[in-house]
């Protein structure tokens, strides 16, 4: 993972459980530093986490869409402003995001049980995970699925080639990275672009807390 995350060029997409770290974790293993390296380079960040708590965490309730304390703290914060721009984090309403898959440049994929956190990646806990590199379809065609599963639309063959184009594809996370000439409703309106018909609207992005926010104005 740390390697891929290195050679990283267009886009990083993580989903996790958690990204934030628990006891057992180590230092030494955290990407938190790959991450903030990549997106100083110009390279999109793209997290995605649960909106709802899973039951076996002790609770069933929503997870307020703020950023975990670690990401803020380790990465957001870390970067310079411009930097943070290339970074973004979402939460699915409603749903356990127990999926631990990283995407990259369409040309890597990693699947498994690790989690993003370093008590997975420092050995605390037994994991497995999958990984492969291809200069084929096979990573790009998965994230055409997936993403079309996140916005909750049907992908038909006038919506495929949208979403398949990965420049058009990256303005789904943020406005500012569509091509110019876009609408920037582009993913955000049904019909915007042609074929796009979300049956909801599932997809919240993630903000600093309201205490983070409060404390930065105190400290202006």
């Amino acid at each position: 993972m740390a390697t891929a995350i290195g050679a990283a060029e267009r886009y990083i997409y993580l989903e996790d459980q958690y990204f934030h770290e628990a006891p057992g974790g180590d230092p030494r293993f955290q990407l938190y530093g790959a991450l903030r390296s990549a997106a100083c380079r110009g390279v999109k960040v793209i997290l995605v986490g649960s909106g709802r708590k899973d039951p076996a965490d002790g609770g069933d309730s929503t997870v307020p869409p703020v950023i975990t304390h670690d990401l803020r703290r380790r990465v957001l914060d870390r970067l310079p402003a411009a930097a943070r721009r290339n970074v973004v984090m979402y939460r699915i309403d409603n749903l356990t995001v127990h999926t631990k898959l990283m995407l990259v440049d369409d040309v890597f994929a990693s699947i498994g049980s690790a989690n993003f956190f370093s008590r997975s990646m420092a050995g605390t806990d037994s994991e497995i995970t999958s990984t492969f590199v291809t200069t084929g379809d096979l990573v790009r065609d998965l994230r055409v699925r997936l993403w079309a599963e996140h916005l909750r639309t049907h992908v038909d063959e006038q919506l495929a080639p949208a979403l398949a184009d990965l420049d058009i594809a990256l303005g789904i996370w943020r406005r500012e990275w569509l091509p110019p000439g876009h609408p920037p409703q582009t993913w955000r309106r049904a019909g915007l672009p042609a074929g796009f018909s979300p049956t909801e609207f599932a997809l919240t992005p993630a903000r600093y807390s309201p205490a983070v926010l409060r404390r930065e104005r105190r400290s202006r």
